[in-house]
């Protein structure tokens, strides 16, 4: 079955971007895209004498340089050159091993939220030696485009919540900045939802929730080590955890102006 059907979003802001001005890069950053999963999906990789199977999930693809190489016509050091140019600018991350690859769209749940799999039968398990097929399409059938921004170089219009619901505007940009302190980065479209719940939020208190989620990003390892399981993020929003007295023992006052502890909405 064909791969070269389906759609991805693609955003006007990518004229501006970085990877805009290299025409090599650029074919190599569209062909990343296009080669994302839009579904969970197996793929059995080749090592050595037997098989493994390996779990990739959306936004991700197995990569071998070889197998970019003989598809894209461009030299294997080349490829790898840009590959790395990409992840360094962060629009990918690449997780290596020494069988394979495996190469992550970052952001890729923000910018390409909406589309719908309408075709998931015979699609759900891919099966190469560098590859899964059959698992980066999407249905023909979606007319909805909406617009996003390219990953890397822009923040995005809005996040889809579990429930539905948009956030947007200094509401996303505050999330964002939690998301990246609490480091514990599972259930995000589930801890949307929560931050959406929090009723008044003012830029003092992102300040004080941010800072406490720093501490408990750090205190984590430790949790971990000594066999607890670690909050999700969800849940120690939803509990108010930032309140907590060993969080906000450990956390450093700031003065915030009046201009600054203004509602975010």
């Amino acid at each position: 079955m064909s791969t070269k059907s389906g759609y991805i979003f693609l955003h006007r802001a990518l004229l501006d971007s970085r990877v805009f001005r290299s025409e090599g890069l650029l074919k190599v950053w569209l062909w990343c895209l296009l080669k994302a999963n839009h579904e969970t999906a197996w793929a059995s990789i080749k090592t050595g004498r037997g098989t493994t199977e390996v779990e990739v999930l959306p936004g991700q693809f197995i990569f071998g340089r070889k197998a970019a190489a003989n598809e894209l016509q461009i030299a294997e050091s080349t490829i790898w050159k840009r590959m790395m140019k990409l992840k360094n600018m962060k629009n990918v991350n690449i997780e290596s091993n020494s069988k394979y690859s495996i190469v992550s769209i970052i952001n890729w749940d923000t910018y390409q939220c909406e589309i719908k799999n309408g075709n998931s039968k015979g699609n759900n398990q891919g099966t190469t030696k560098e590859q899964p097929r059959n698992t980066n399409k999407n249905d023909k059938k979606e007319k909805t485009i909406k617009s996003f921004p390219d990953s890397g170089e822009s923040g995005a219009l809005f996040f889809l919540t579990k429930k539905k619901r948009k956030l947007t505007g200094k509401r996303l940009e505050s999330f964002n900045r939690f998301w990246d302190a609490f480091g514990y980065k599972k259930g995000k479209a589930e801890t949307a939802d929560s931050w959406l719940d929090i009723p008044t939020l003012t830029e003092a208190l992102v300040c004080q929730v941010c800072q406490a989620a720093s501490v408990e990003d750090s205190n984590r390892p430790g949790l971990i080590a000594s066999g607890r399981t670690p909050k999700m993020a969800q849940g120690w929003l939803t509990a108010r955890r930032w309140e907590d007295e060993d969080l906000v023992g450990a956390v450093p006052k700031q003065k915030i102006s009046t201009m600054e502890d203004f509602e975010i909405r």
